[in-house]
């Protein structure tokens, strides 16, 4: 007789036979692992039985050998009289483990059979205390656990009364009242409770709806399958019943997740009339088409309904582009109902189902494991592991994080190997991937720094606007003008003033950067972002798949003869790395790897971004791939290895036991027995090792090397497994897993990608810094570090040391710190907060369902494309497609860029309106005849503010961009004297134009000095717009090309009969055009003497000067 992979015990779903002999048996114990107690335990009762002769209770493997008197003793009374022992210490440990509840508190009681009003009442309850009953010290501290047995007599009846109801209270914590709110005595709760059953009577527990409105979190994991199947009200072989489902289905809803509206374009353009400029050109219009200009009025209207048509159109693009990112299937789950399996889809899932789980499937739900046969899981999208995890049905002692425990799943989560089934625990929003989205729906998206400085500079211009308006109303009134005419006058030159080009000027930068960044791969969602990326301080990235490959190759292999080591780049030919490496060790190592390996490699076609580069795609587990590629790279067909090797059987690699052994048959060397586990595990488990092709014995002294060697390979970032054989004379001779031959150990690393280190140095350079937030181990994020260049020293908190401080402690710590390993959603999203607490401005790279929160709550959310989750996608601003963290930084250049051509456009639009407002203004104060017609004004505005700003915004970055530090979170958009040039330039265009119309208009031709006064102001903004264009890498063909047309437009307007007509222009002769061309030129003068008396000859400061070359 033989039993092998996971068979059950029958009545006894928690124990399973690994294998078995006449008179000798291997049991897989739940509990047992890591617990010496239990070990203790199970051994001392097991020995009282009858006819036994050796027990042998594993608490490091959680294997129980059983050696017993086969004449005496058949193999199944054996297990009947084990299965009472085992039920005691299994009791035992699941009582002392059952959460003490300390709260009376929603999340915490598990069913509560009654009326939801009663829930109601004991869900806003944070603590209890004793009232006025001498019960608790007066001091505040926690007195500790107390039994139900042990309560003082006012808690005791409170508890037999009402609170017994709760399934899984075995225990309470007595606390004081003080720093705790929502406080309540006894007697109060008492009351109120007492109130709410009198008015309703509770629910059956027979009708199996028991309290099901009330159903809340119970610790699953800690439980035995007894307990969860009691709790949920379900049946192991029937599951649920079609009546159940349906009022289910009523209580808890579908089993989705809530999704974000989608945004229509009309929606996304009314988010473009939000600014603070635009909502003032809107009151612009608004007095024009009351004044009467109704072509001045529509123009504007013209202009911001373009800009918002412009901007809405790029948001909904980049919608539709990460739409195309992923493919969205919609998916169903085998469920176990009324006795018959079938395929129903997963949105129909309640808890109380059984699911049935096999390899390719995805998780539908949170389920805890009632049956595993060889079950694995892929787990990175919820834990930033990249290893498949293995998974059991047992209870579990002590699980923290809860995301660890190997006897629960959870939906977005993939089956890689075996077959199981869970019993539903969760659905929707109450899955741990649904509270992960309910974070993100939580949080709304704050203003960008582009948004703040833009309301900022939209309420200066305001200010002045008023204040021109103000002095020309008051200078009119004061020569005597009418004051209905001097108001119209004001309002007129206000709106004038105001550069309605600007919004439009804005939306085409940052157009022009998405442009530029999505050749870069990187596809941005909404238009602000792309600035925002110029002010990143900080970078937290995750580490798999986004710094590394997120794919595993063989690193290192220890035999008894030295070390192999793998060629750089990727290279999976090993070479002897020490002295003394033989092939023949490196070759038996190599064979057991393939032998006892399920996986399979395939060609590459070397499309699309997941094969480029690649030669062998890996079909199965990674870390077995692994061992396929190692094979290849050393030039063994593993195809040939496993056509030699006849695959007999196979004990099959689980969360218990930590290791995989196959038996095979080879035509000249008989049979063997190849291992393949966890270090530890297997090392126990072997007599010998194996040094230069000989058997040598395996000593105290060299174990200790041994395991010196595998703790050194795992701190190195390397996932390390033990391969070991023995000879075996038949298949059924003895236990194959005793006194085997240790061949070696292996180390698998997900390699970094190459470009990430020089990256990583680039950010430095550029001011920025770099942290990394993982979910993975200390040693394997601290070491991957080190690699990319993040960290230097030992320093790593962890998700545990999170919670450990409270605020101020963890922003002290965060100064210092720049690795965070085993950290969960909730943790991710705090130190993103206390970093941007911290005057950070973060960008937040993640690809998993883990990361969704941090990422929105991130100035810049960044998502991966081709591995993130959907729901990750959907919280970012930024979609890298390439995966690559590379891609970033010049995402990060072109922000840095579009902010400077702002500043370029807004120096170049508020110098040319300061001029015009000057202008005109000085002349009515003079009493001179307006310099300017409305029409040539209009014509002014259209031929300076349109083709050159625009042109202005669509610059490319200067070179040095990335050398420089990030602008300061609170400097100003005047900051670096932009203000005092804007004046400066503003006043010196204003004065030139105002000597040429006057010295022109003493000659007695009005229209004439009106034409070169229009074309001194003219010339002079297009030679600024050269001026005001990057100087060091002066390659913006856009920039000539528009002033070229414009000042074919401003000589159409002076020299065709059409212009002259419409704008009452005159031609101008050669003296005419040479004042105008010396004008223009003086005007450069000029500004610097205006601009040294505003500073008061103040020196330029070189670092602004390199801030922002203007």
């Amino acid at each position: 007789m033989s039993h092998n992979c996971n068979q059950t015990l029958t009545g006894v779903p928690n124990i399973t036979v690994i294998h078995s002999l006449p008179g000798r048996v291997r049991l897989n114990v739940p509990g047992l692992k890591g617990s010496s107690s239990m070990a203790d335990t199970l051994a001392a009762g097991i020995k009282l039985i009858d006819h036994v002769r050796r027990i042998k209770a594993n608490p490091l493997t959680g294997s129980l050998l059983v050696e017993y008197d086969v004449r005496r003793l058949s193999e199944k009374k054996l297990l009947e009289k084990i299965v009472p022992v085992y039920s005691r210490p299994a009791a035992a440990v699941n009582h002392q483990t059952t959460s003490p509840t300390a709260m009376v508190k929603s999340g915490r009681m598990g069913i509560y059979c009654g009326d939801s009003r009663t829930l109601e009442i004991l869900s806003k309850v944070d603590t209890i205390i004793f009232d006025g009953r001498g019960a608790l010290p007066e001091e505040s501290r926690e007195v500790g656990d107390v039994p139900p047995g042990k309560l003082p007599p006012m808690m005791a009846k409170v508890y037999n009364n009402f609170i017994s109801m709760a399934v899984g209270v075995n225990s309470f914590r007595l606390l004081s009242s003080k720093g705790h709110r929502n406080v309540k005595t006894l007697r109060e709760v008492e009351r109120e409770i007492a109130a709410a059953l009198d008015s309703a009577a509770a629910a059956p527990l027979a009708t199996g709806q028991c309290g099901m409105d009330t159903v809340l979190k119970g610790n699953w994991h800690s439980m035995t399958l007894d307990g969860v199947l009691s709790r949920l009200k379900s049946d192991l072989t029937r599951g649920l019943d079609k009546e159940q489902v349906q009022y289910r289905l009523k209580v808890f809803g579908r089993n989705k997740i809530n999704e974000e509206r989608p945004v229509g374009l009309l929606a996304r353009m009314r988010g473009q009339f939000k600014d603070f400029l635009v909502k003032a050109l809107m009151v612009s219009a608004l007095v024009c088409a009351v004044l009467g200009e109704f072509t001045d009025a529509l123009a504007i209207v013209a202009i911001l309904v373009v800009n918002a048509l412009l901007g809405a159109l790029q948001e909904h693009k980049a919608e539709g582009a990460l739409q195309a990112l992923s493919e969205i299937t919609a998916p169903t789950a085998r469920v176990r109902r009324a006795g018959k399996v079938d395929r129903v889809p997963a949105e129909q899932l309640v808890p109380g189902d059984i699911v049935l789980l096999e390899q390719g499937d995805g998780v539908p739900a949170d389920l805890r494991i009632i049956e595993a046969s060889c079950l694995e899981l892929e787990e990175s999208a919820l834990t930033g592991e990249p290893y498949p995890v293995a998974k059991s049905a047992g209870h579990i002692a002590d699980c923290i994080p809860l995301l660890n425990c190997s006897n629960l799943v959870f939906m977005g989560t993939n089956v890689t190997r075996g077959r199981g089934a869970g019993i539903v625990t969760a659905t929707g929003m109450n899955t741990e991937v649904g509270k992960i989205a309910a974070m993100i729906h939580r949080q709304e998206s704050p203003p960008t720094p582009l948004q703040r400085r833009m309301a900022e500079a939209g309420g200066v211009i305001l200010k002045y606007c008023l204040a021109v308006s103000a002095m020309v109303v008051l200078a009119g009134l004061l020569r005597g003008g009418s004051p209905f005419g001097m108001f119209l006058t004001g309002v007129s030159l206000a709106v004038a003033a105001i550069p309605e080009g600007l919004p439009a000027v804005v939306t085409i930068a940052l157009a022009s950067g998405v442009r530029r960044m999505a050749k870069e791969n990187a596809v941005v969602k909404n238009l602000p972002a792309v600035e925002t990326l110029g002010n990143v301080t900080l970078i937290c990235t995750d580490k798999t798949g986004t710094l590394t490959r997120n794919r595993q190759i063989l690193q290192r292999v220890y035999t008894g003869s030295g070390f192999w080591q793998a060629g750089a780049g990727g290279d999976n030919t090993l070479k002897p790395h020490s002295g003394g490496c033989r092939p023949e060790d490196l070759e038996s190592l190599v064979t057991a790897g393939i032998l006892c390996n399920h996986a399979e490699l395939r060609r590459c076609d070397g499309k699309g971004p997941k094969s480029a580069g690649q030669k062998w795609r890996v079909e199965g587990d990674p870390t077995e791939g692994a061992l396929l590629l190692a094979a290849l790279g050393n030039k063994t067909n593993y195809k040939e290895v496993r056509e030699k090797w006849t695959h007999i059987k196979e004990i099959p690699f689980d969360a218990g036991r930590l290791m995989m052994t196959v038996i095979c048959r080879h035509p000249d060397h008989g049979c063997a027995a190849f291992v393949k586990g966890a270090p530890e595990v297997v090392l126990e488990l072997c007599s010998h090792i194996l040094v230069k092709g000989e058997k040598e014995p395996l000593d105290k002294l060299k174990r200790r090397q041994i395991l010196n060697i595998n703790g050194e390979m795992t701190r190195e970032a390397m996932r390390v497994l033990a391969i070991a054989h023995r000879s075996l004379d038949n298949p059924d001779a003895g236990d194959p897993e005793d006194s085997l031959t240790l061949l070696g150990l292996v180390g698998m690393v997900d390699p970094v990608r190459p470009e990430v280190a020089r990256a990583v140095d680039v950010s430095r350079r550029a001011g920025i810094h770099v942290a990394m937030i993982t979910g993975d181990h200390p040693y394997t994020a601290l070491a991957v570090a080190k690699k990319v260049g993040i960290s230097s020293g030992d320093k790593v908190l962890t998700g545990q040391d999170i919670d450990r401080l409270n605020d101020l402690e963890l922003a002290e710590a965060l100064r210092e710190v720049r690795v965070f390993a085993r950290v969960l959603p909730g943790q991710k999203l705090r130190l993103v907060k206390t970093f941007r607490q911290q005057g950070e401005v973060v960008a937040m790279i993640g690809d998993g369902i883990n990361d969704a929160p941090a990422v929105r709550e991130a100035d810049i959310g960044v998502a991966m494309g081709e591995s993130g989750t959907d729901v990750t996608k959907q919280a970012a601003d930024i979609i890298i497609t390439d995966d690559n963290f590379a891609t970033l930084l010049p995402a990060v250049e072109q922000g840095r860029g579009i902010y400077n051509n702002i500043r370029r456009s807004v120096r170049y639009l508020l110098s040319t309106n300061v001029g015009l407002v000057f202008l005109v203004f000085t002349a009515v104060l003079l009493g001179l005849p307006v310099p300017l017609i409305p029409l040539q004004l209009l014509f002014l505005n259209v031929l300076g503010d349109g083709l050159p700003a625009l042109a202005l915004g669509v610059e490319p970055p200067a070179r040095d961009l990335m050398d420089r530090p990030p602008r300061p979170v609170e400097e100003k958009f005047f900051a670096h004297s932009l203000g005092s040039q804007i004046i400066s330039r503003g006043l010196a265009t204003g004065l030139v134009g105002l000597e040429a119309y006057h010295r022109l208009l003493k000659q007695g031709d009005l229209a004439r000095a009106r034409t070169v006064a229009m074309a001194t102001f003219a010339a002079g903004k297009l030679l600024f717009a050269l001026e005001c264009g990057e100087k060091k890498d002066g390659n913006n063909r856009y920039l000539a090309g528009s002033v070229a047309l414009s000042a074919a437009l401003l000589g159409g307007a002076i020299y065709l009969p059409y212009g002259r007509r419409i704008l009452k222009t005159v031609p101008l002769g050669m003296k005419d055009v040479a004042g105008v061309l010396g004008a223009s030129g003086l005007t450069f003068i000029l500004e610097r003497v205006i601009a040294s008396f505003l500073q008061g000859v103040k020196p330029e400061d070189p670092a602004e000067k390199q801030e922002l070359p203007l």
